[in-house]
């Protein structure tokens, strides 16, 4: 569950207002599942339900940013219950319902780890992304 927060809060607290500086005409994704639970390699431990959710708040943004025009480019992983369960999760995520809209800021839950680990992030990448500005 932290590694899903922590996803969330990264994507939400700084790909989307990076993304809306750049104002991309596609967005591409390198669509890996290296990060999966079942991966003998990573250790990540994000679930079906986590790449749901980024998948989710990419295709939110590619609706936002640029029409709808998204590619995603299956990479791999080193678990067969990994890309079959994280290929079947994005793939749900980009059906026709319409997903959540990502929200700047997300607040990543009791773990101060976290929050630290994505302000870090946001605070590299300040300087030339203004819209990052203070949490």
């Amino acid at each position: 569950m932290a590694l899903l927060q922590l996803a969330r809060s990264g994507f939400q607290r700084v790909l989307a207002p990076v993304a809306r500086a750049f104002r991309p005409e596609i967005l591409l994704v390198s669509c890996g599942f290296d990060a999966h639970q079942d991966d003998p390699l990573a250790q990540m431990q994000l679930s079906g339900e986590g790449f749901r959710g980024m998948a989710a708040l990419v295709r939110a943004l590619a609706d936002d940013l640029c029409g709808g025009r998204l590619a995603l480019v299956l990479e791999g992983g080193y678990s067969a219950s990994g890309l079959r369960e994280g290929t079947a999760a994005v793939l749900e995520a980009l059906l026709p319902e319409a997903p959540l809209p990502p929200h700047p800021i997300v607040n990543p839950g009791t773990s101060r780890a976290l929050a630290a680990v994505v302000e870090r992030v946001a605070s590299v990448h300040r300087d030339r992304y203004r819209a990052l500005g203070a949490a």
